[in-house]
């Protein structure tokens, strides 16, 4: 059994799974914590995110490529970013993530598509394009979910 007290995991995130860190923390020696920030005005808000929890075991880092060598987990907890974990993996690197996966929550029609091509069970679905074209379908079935 790997002994993860031993090794380093980054979480790769946008913004919203920061609480998993303090999970992590809690097994692994260190947790590097990173969010894109990059931009064409980029404010001190984008490269603050995950600062400020070093007691706990967890760094906010501003370059993932500044760790490589030292990273032996790479966690990518949304979707996104799949091109950049398949490169990870394809460079031997260990990652926990959806990888090109994304393209099921992206583009849930053609997934929808996908599935029954492959005979797999679908749940009922109707496409409504609009916003008119919502209004007036959702009153006339009121028991319907958006997503």
């Amino acid at each position: 059994m790997i002994e993860l007290k031993d090794k380093v995991v980054l979480v790769y995130d946008f913004g919203n799974f920061f609480p998993i860190c303090f999970n992590l923390a809690k097994k692994f020696k260190k947790v590097l914590y990173f969010t894109p920030w990059e931009g064409a005005f980029p404010t001190s808000n984008d490269s603050l995110l995950g600062t400020g929890f070093e007691e706990q075991g967890i760094i906010r880092v501003n370059s993932i490529e500044e760790y490589d060598e030292e990273i032996d987990l790479y966690v990518f907890p949304d979707i996104y970013s799949g091109a950049k974990q398949q490169d990870l993996v394809n460079r031997g690197k260990r990652v926990y993530g959806c990888r090109m996966g994304e393209e099921m929550e992206i583009d849930r029609i053609a997934m929808k598509e996908h599935m029954e091509s492959l005979g797999l069970p679908m749940n009922e679905y109707d496409v409504i394009v609009g916003f008119k074209n919502l209004r007036e379908y959702l009153k006339k079935n009121p028991d319907r979910y958006i997503k």
